[in-house]
């Protein structure tokens, strides 16, 4: 072989070699950046159902809270409304009652009692049943009195679980029977309903 020859062999021989260590960088490469790919995908892909069961327990919470809010506001407003029934209910109670407290007729004295006797309770009971016997009955018997008791106002002052407070303004109008003009007089008096015996009763009269 002459030495041309032999130099364009080594020549040859570089130059594939070089191609051939080319073509292993290239491929290395390509493989490298493959695998880095192929290593990110699971995790971008496994952000977003973590973010998706994040997004769910939020909007859960949420909806949550709302639902707590709209019971307990709707509850105030049932327990308000209950309690504002409950009060006129009461003050319904306690005008009708004392109309019947303070009217009494000598004609029907004994009925008007006992019809009173059903809207009153605890230690006033007993007060009633004192003034009755007391005073009441002599007078109206006496004197063939009559006394029509009219509520012309009436509000709650004060309200408890089973107790309400009212002030009322009652007009009196009393005969006498020598004296057949009547006599007109109005008076405050402070009346203490009671929830008792599934009514509402009266438990306490003070004049004022």
């Amino acid at each position: 072989m002459t030495t041309t020859e032999t130099t364009e062999t080594a020549t040859t021989a570089e130059t594939a070699t070089g191609e051939i260590a080319a073509d292993e960088t290239v491929t290395a490469d390509t493989v490298t950046t493959e695998t880095a790919a192929a290593a990110a995908a699971p995790a971008a892909g496994g952000s977003r159902p973590h973010r998706g069961r994040l997004l769910a327990i939020v909007l859960a919470a949420l909806v949550l809270v709302s639902a707590v809010a709209v019971g307990v506001l709707g509850w105030r407003a049932f327990s308000d409304a209950r309690a504002q029934g409950e009060r006129d209910a009461a003050l319904a109670a306690a005008k009708a009652d004392t109309t019947q407290v303070l009217s009494y007729d000598s004609r029907t004295l004994d009925a008007d009692l006992a019809n009173s006797r059903k809207v009153i309770s605890g230690s006033f009971a007993a007060k009633f049943e004192e003034l009755a016997n007391s005073v009441i009955v002599p007078a109206v018997r006496q004197q063939s009195l009559s006394t029509k008791a009219t509520v012309v106002r009436a509000a709650v002052i004060d309200a408890q679980p089973n107790q309400v407070s009212a002030l009322l303004f009652v007009n009196q109008t009393t005969t006498m029977g020598d004296q057949p003009a009547p006599r007109n007089a109005t008076n405050q008096v402070k009346v203490t309903m009671t929830w008792a015996d599934g009514k509402w009763l009266i438990s306490d009269m003070q004049p004022l």
